[in-house]
């Protein structure tokens, strides 16, 4: 029998779980977030950490949530927008260049520049032929772009978050399939593991030197991120859930004519 594929995103913040051996019987696969979601839909999963704002797109009563994720409390510097004019200064009028990997970073962005006190509009979509006043990069390619260090501006979407609502954004949520308790009761244990070797299991992935970032740069960077979720996360979740209910409705960033 071929072993259960669990997954978790091939980026920065997550490299961390492939130093500790995955439960007897699973294997760990690395998707970014839409393909994993499309995996999760197709059956091709058992597990995986899937963006929050692909919940609401499970199939009802498939899957459960777990206590265990990606978050950050402050800048988290991996989801940001690199840009030549000041975050508020967007408007219907600029343009915005968006990753094709993010269910939840577009989302949020989208709610950020919603909570603007000048409300300016929202910038549509840059088409392929024309730079772009902004982009949304996410993962190990936000990393990159960061220390490259060339944009005049630099808009780290989870310390925006944080400063507007007073609460972390959660990033993505383990979900596993309730169709058999066994895997909830084997994943549930492996997460708690990994949290509990946290320590060692950053100091691993810190001495691999990823992204020509440095040690101290690897270590400062995973110290932002919480795998396990308590109160505070949930609450931020739900607060992002409510308002793009509410307020992510309407197509978002159409794209720009040529």
């Amino acid at each position: 029998m071929d072993p259960a594929a669990i997954a978790i995103v091939p980026y920065l913040n997550m490299r961390p779980y492939r130093h500790l051996p995955p439960p007897k019987g699973y294997q760990l696969v690395c998707l970014p977030p839409q393909p994993m979601m499309d995996a999760l839909h197709q059956g091709k999963l058992i597990a995986g950490a899937i963006p929050v704002g692909g919940l609401p797109q499970l199939p009802a009563g498939r899957f459960e949530t777990l206590s265990y994720g990606i978050a950050a409390r402050g800048p988290v510097h991996s989801v940001a927008v690199f840009s030549r004019i000041e975050f508020n200064d967007f408007s219907a009028h600029s343009t915005i260049r968006i990753t094709t990997e993010s269910v939840s970073s577009v989302r949020l962005l989208y709610l950020l520049w919603d909570h603007r006190p000048n409300k300016t509009g929202i910038p549509t979509r840059a088409n392929a032929n024309t730079p772009p006043d902004g982009e949304l990069l996410i993962g190990d390619a936000a990393l990159k772009r960061r220390r490259q260090g060339d944009d005049r501006f630099v808009t780290d979407l989870a310390e925006r978050w944080q400063d507007d609502t007073g609460h972390p954004f959660v990033f993505a949520r383990w979900v596993v399939a309730n169709n058999d308790p066994h895997h909830r009761n084997t994943l549930i244990p492996w997460l708690a593991e990994v949290e509990a070797k946290r320590l060692e299991l950053l100091e691993k992935t810190a001495t691999e030197l990823h992204l020509g970032l440095s040690r101290s740069e690897i270590s400062t960077y995973l110290s932002h991120i919480t795998w396990s979720l308590g109160p505070e996360e949930e609450a931020g979740q739900q607060l992002f859930l409510h308002e793009w209910r509410q307020r992510g409705r309407t197509p978002v960033f159409q794209t720009s004519s040529p």
